[in-house]
């Protein structure tokens, strides 16, 4: 095969691979360094481009180009991608999540930050508190009364737009919901929101809001018992003003509800779920 005469899958150096199918139909990949390298470690904030490689019948025919689509590609015929793939989609995930919640900037990168377990370095902001205070206030109903703590509908039609649930049923949303409860249930004690004040009430009380609608979506989903002991915590309806307890309790909480979800749907919690927390 002659690269030299490949146009835009070459890098500045003309290191090329190829690459055989594990799929025993003989099919070869070739790819760039840069290709492979970006497909093999996706990062969060660049976006991989996952065609950037042509696909031949053999190595001896190396002039029909064969297309599947990228997840077959790199799941399938070259699971050396597998990784890296469920890696980006998930990370998708996430960054669709942000986006539903309107998160830009530097909580965007704080967020982020709790999601990747970084702890290190946080961006500094003199508008910390009430922005993060304003932003959650467009999201949810924040009210003494658990039943009228819920999230505002524009935010849910949003998050469902978003995350493409529109057409998913009742059951798969609130499998979902509940995942994404959890999350936040875990993040809200995360170091990296430390300078920001009542921001621990402020993230339990969103992933209230969360596992509400989870149970409204499908009250089969968890007891009303389970629930209910959720909702104590996450509420703070025991009003405990130790730091320290509170954390032991939000710990403790999401292992059972990564327990439970492990054990009633195990698929939906890995697909939505941080890499950094598996």
């Amino acid at each position: 095969m002659n690269f030299n005469e490949q146009q835009g899958l070459l890098d500045k150096d003309n290191k090329c691979y190829i690459l055989l199918s594990s799929d025993n139909s003989g099919r070869v990949m070739r790819l760039s360094h840069r290709a492979l390298i970006s497909m093999l470690e996706p990062e969060v904030k660049k976006k991989t481009i996952w065609n950037n490689y042509s696909i031949y019948p053999s190595l001896q025919d190396t002039h029909e180009d064969v297309r599947d689509d990228p997840e077959t590609i790199c799941t399938r015929a070259f699971p050396l991608f597998a990784k890296g793939w469920e890696y980006a989609q998930k990370n998708k995930k996430h960054q669709l999540i942000l986006n539903a919640l309107g998160f830009k900037g530097y909580i965007r990168d704080v967020f982020m930050s709790a999601i990747m377990r970084k702890t290190d370095f946080v961006p500094e902001s003199v508008n910390q508190p009430t922005e993060f205070k304003s932003l959650f206030s467009s999201l949810m109903t924040d009210s003494d009364q658990w039943q009228k703590h819920t999230l505002k509908d524009k935010h849910y039609a949003n998050l469902l737009t978003m995350l493409e649930l529109k057409e998913a049923s009742e059951s798969d949303k609130s499998k979902i919901f509940f995942c994404l409860s959890a999350i936040f249930a875990n993040i809200s004690h995360s170091n990296v929101f430390y300078g920001i004040p009542d921001a621990s009430k402020i993230l339990k009380r969103y992933a209230f809001a969360l596992l509400a609608k989870a149970y409204s979506l499908d009250e089969s989903m968890i007891s009303s018992q389970t629930f209910n002991t959720y909702k104590t915590v996450l509420l703070d309806f025991n009003n405990l003003s130790n730091e320290e307890a509170n954390q032991l309790r939000i710990s403790s909480l999401y292992r059972d509800m990564v327990r439970y979800a492990q054990y009633r749907f195990s698929k939906v919690l890995s697909e939505w779920t941080p890499d950094a927390w598996l």
